[in-house]
Order: C-alpha cells, then structure tokens, then sequence
C-alpha cells in the first residue's frame, strides 16, 4: 500500500506480483491486484484479475464491486453492469445483510458512477431502503436514497427525504 500512497506504482506492483508470486491463491492479494490495475488503468489486467478472484472465491463482493465498476465505466455495458450489480448486492445481502455502511458506500458509489441509468439506481434503491429499515433514522442513507429519486426525476420522494434527513435530531 505504501506504493500506492506514494504514487511509487512501479514498487506497488513489484510487490504485489512478489507475494503473488509465493502465494497465487492469496484472495486479498488478488483484491490488491485489482485495486493496483485500476489505479494504473490497465483494464485488460484488471479483468484478468477479476477472474482469478473469481476463480478462487466466488461469493468475493470486492471482486464484484470491481466487475460491476468494470463492465459500467470501462466497457460501457450497462446490462452486463446491471447483471453483476444484482449480483453483488445478493452477496452483500447473504453475507453482510446487517452491514449498513457496505451496503451505503456501495450504492452511494455506483449511483454516482451510473450516469442516472434508471436499472442501476433501481438497485441502488433497494439498497438504501434496506440501510434504511437497519438504521430508521439515519441521515446518511436517507439523502443518498433523495439523491437516487432527484436522479431518476421523482422529485416529490426525494424532497420528502430531504427534509426527514434535516429534520433528524442528530444529539438525541
């Protein structure tokens, strides 16, 4: 990681392919390679990378949250994007259905990234409506939920949501 902070991606990668190298198998070291690709750019390693995440780990949210990144911003396919963004959220559901804030950052990150395609804040509707009934009244999720329905021009439910976001009581 010190590379990556550095922006000393040369030693970034010499790393990462040198734990690889005595541990191929090594999912979180597969993960990092997949954060390494995409901070370079190279997205033909990246998919490769993706794959052999995949490959080792199947229910992997980190590899989907970077398959469903690749297939939308990258390849531009929003039914592919569609596809392994359901898929994710089934894995979040199953395995950190309780997890609030995985559940937020994901959606709140690929409603930024969707360019207001109605099937991906579809999905990141249900999301925030599950952080929603975990945490009733919490702000975060309530305006994130205002901006997906602003986005997809249902501006009655998101003025709505915010202001029930303003007018929770933060100190109580």
């Amino acid at each position: 990681r010190i590379g990556e902070i550095t922006k000393k991606f040369n030693l970034y990668q010499v790393s990462v392919n040198d734990l690889l190298l005595s541990h191929s198998d090594f999912t979180p070291a597969l993960i990092e390679k997949c954060r390494m690709n995409l901070n370079i750019q190279d997205f033909d390693t990246l998919k490769e990378s993706i794959r052999e995440v995949i490959k080792i780990d199947k229910h992997s949210i980190h590899a989907y949250q970077y398959w469903t990144f690749y297939e939308l911003c990258i390849k531009g396919n929003l039914d592919d994007s569609r596809d392994k963004f359901e898929r994710l959220n089934a894995l979040m559901q199953e395995k950190e259905g309780s997890n609030d804030e995985i559940l937020l950052f994901t959606a709140s990150q690929m409603s930024r990234i969707c360019g207001r395609s109605t099937r991906i804040i579809e999905i990141c509707i249900r999301m925030l409506n599950k952080c929603l009934k975990l945490k009733p009244v919490a702000p975060e999720p309530m305006i994130e939920l205002a901006n997906c329905y602003y986005m997809i021009n249902d501006f009655e439910k998101a003025n709505k949501l915010f202001n029930d976001a303003a007018g929770i009581d933060l100190e109580s």
